[in-house]
């Protein structure tokens, strides 16, 4: 069945609240050795986006960053979308790995990151 066009923003309130909620309970005031990240992501177009038939997909994401080594950080990440375009599922999932480079201005960071993984995405 496909979605109704106004279904995703009819959830944009939760997803903005759900937000705004990690972020503040995420304030700390020593940095942190380690990164974990857990979230929603959206894609405005399938993967065989046939012209005239755009199906947005709803999906996951999901990473950890590990202790730094001379400012170099290890990163894993993984998403997923889920969805239907005419008729067909399409549940692709992206598993990355790669280095993390960051350098502390003052009180914020700028970070450098290369990823490199794999796609796994079903037949249909």
């Amino acid at each position: 069945m496909l979605n109704p066009p106004g279904m995703t923003f009819r959830l944009l309130p939760l997803i903005l609240l759900l937000s705004c909620a990690c972020a503040l309970f995420a304030q700390q005031e020593a940095p942190s050795h380690h990164e974990i990240y857990g979230g929603y992501t959206f894609l405005s177009n399938s993967f065989n986006g046939v012209p005239g038939s755009r199906q947005p997909l709803n999906g996951w994401d999901a990473s950890v960053v590990l202790n730094a080594w001379r400012s170099v950080r290890f990163k894993a990440e993984t998403f997923g979308y889920t969805g239907t375009n005419l008729g067909a599922p399409q549940s692709p999932v992206f598993i990355l790995a790669g280095c993390q480079f960051a350098r502390r201005l003052g009180r914020e960071s700028v970070f450098f990151e290369g990823l490199a993984g794999d796609v796994g995405m079903n037949r249909d």
